[in-house]
């Protein structure tokens, strides 16, 4: 306990402590009180639910399907076990053993929870924060024809540059956690701003007019006809973001977090524990795909009319 009370915040961003320490500190802290890990657990647990019974739910065949998927899976596993193990055409540490992949989910449990949490709460922050600034942008760039001409020249330059290259100014403004759902944030604002402007500037004028002739005022014609028109482009935006938001999660977490899926890589990777990275990954991989499923499961209820055009 000694150990673990010199430990510090400061060991959390310090690669220098193995992840065993790591895992100690968090033990003890859950062992104080903090329980919010059997909640994310249910978290997880609902959402892995909701994929499997929306994926059986789009299809007709879907039993079928999924015995597929599974025995694919088996496949696989197999193959790179008799590669890895067997034959040793892939050497350790780069590529390990599953069954010693599998073992990292029975050894760190608890790690594993603590920086899907913290993930999910940096994901969520950023990805949110991005979206409103890109919706809200695209809204008033497409509608208000004197903020296009000096907004999207602006936009334009700004948008394009790479998140991840603001990594420096991210951790002068915004120290810890701030930096990273900035990074997510900025990431996600263009592709959500350039969709939504897009959407908004080619509702056709034949409505526009035929609201007007009607006597539709300006905010019945924004929340009646422009929004519904709008709704496939900004889903268009949205998911686009989300990848990117994924994609920009893993150097986000380099900002001195104290916990992440991205920072747990990071820190196995340094350690060489690949078996570790891998874990983690896999993890990724499932919490991503429920995301997905969420955000087209959103869009099939509010572009209904669009219902099962974009299946995932």
């Amino acid at each position: 306990m000694k150990q673990l009370a010199e430990l510090g915040a400061d060991g959390y961003t310090n690669p220098s402590v193995p992840l065993d320490y790591i895992k100690a500190l968090i033990e003890s802290q859950a062992a104080d009180g903090a329980d919010y890990l059997n909640w994310l657990l249910l978290f997880l647990g609902t959402a892995g639910a909701a994929n499997l019974i929306a994926a059986v739910g789009w299809q007709k065949h879907s039993p079928a399907i999924i015995e597929r998927g599974i025995i694919l899976v088996v496949v696989l596993a197999l193959i790179w076990e008799v590669v890895v193990a067997k034959l040793g055409l892939l050497t350790p540490p780069f590529f390990p053993r599953i069954d010693r992949v599998i073992q990292v989910y029975r050894e760190d449990p608890v790690i594993l929870l603590n920086s899907t949490f913290h993930s999910l709460r940096i994901l969520a922050g950023g990805y949110l924060l991005g979206a409103m600034i890109g919706v809200s942008l695209g809204f008033i760039v497409g509608w208000y024809h004197r903020f296009r001409w000096w907004g999207l020249p602006l936009l334009k330059v700004i948008g394009p540059i790479p998140a991840t290259a603001l990594t420096a100014l991210a951790i002068a403004l915004f120290p810890g956690i701030l930096g990273s759902i900035f990074l997510i944030a900025f990431a996600v604002t263009f592709p959500v701003f350039m969709n939504t402007w897009s959407g908004v500037a080619s509702v056709p004028k034949a409505l526009l007019e035929s609201a007007q002739n009607l006597g539709a005022d300006r905010k019945f014609t924004i929340w009646h006809v422009v929004l519904p028109s709008t709704l496939p482009s900004i889903f268009t935006g949205l998911y686009i973001g989300l990848l990117v938001s994924f994609l920009t999660l893993v150097v986000a977490e380099m900002l001195g977090v104290k916990a992440g899926l991205g920072w747990y890589i990071w820190r196995a990777q340094g350690w060489a524990e690949y078996y570790r990275v891998y874990a983690a990954v896999i993890v990724m991989g499932f919490l991503f795909s429920a995301m997905l499923t969420g955000l087209f499961s959103l869009r099939d209820r509010l572009v209904y009319w669009q219902k099962g055009m974009i299946k995932w």
